[in-house]
């Protein structure tokens, strides 16, 4: 009978610290994801601090964005990516002689962005001679993405701003 009762003890015993050392184990892979995703955000904003930081250098030199398209002979172009950014880069060029923006291209096209058109990866894109992608943190991604839709020609805005700043 003894024996009995100290396995009863033993199997509930072991239960308890399989539920317990289970518990542990899945807060620690939360825990684990949480830290990569703050991460993954923190290298993102850095990566919009540096570009942010050249666009403000490109400005202290006296050039704009639209030096870039008039030096490349670029009259139409489309925007891709309407965040913070995205949108700072409309702001600039919406009244610009030098270039056109035909639209914009977010994932999330429903949401409102400045003035313009902006559509999705589902609507048919008509031709630019350019796509600028405004987010650095995924832009090998969204240039993969746009050249299974078609093909453009793709450059980054840190690419735009690092050769305007190579300028006299």
């Amino acid at each position: 009978m003894k024996w009995k009762s100290w396995l009863k003890k033993g199997f509930t015993t072991t239960c308890i610290f399989s539920a317990w050392a289970g518990s542990i184990y899945g807060l620690c892979k939360v825990f684990l994801r949480l830290i990569e995703h703050a991460k993954r955000r923190e290298k993102r904003f850095r990566l919009y601090y540096l570009l942010e930081n050249q666009w403000l250098k490109l400005y202290n030199k006296g050039h704009k964005l639209e030096d870039y398209f008039e030096k490349h002979a670029i009259k139409k172009i489309a925007i891709y990516g309407m965040d913070d950014i995205g949108n700072r880069v409309q702001e600039e060029l919406v009244h610009s002689e030098k270039v056109e923006i035909s639209y914009m291209i977010d994932e999330q096209a429903y949401r409102k962005y400045g003035t313009g058109t902006v559509v999705d990866f589902e609507d048919t894109w008509e031709d630019v001679d350019l796509i600028l992608i405004t987010d650095e943190f995924y832009y090998p991604e969204i240039k993969e993405k746009i050249q299974k839709k078609g093909s453009w020609k793709i450059i980054s805005l840190k690419d735009v701003i690092l050769e305007i700043l190579q300028y006299k």
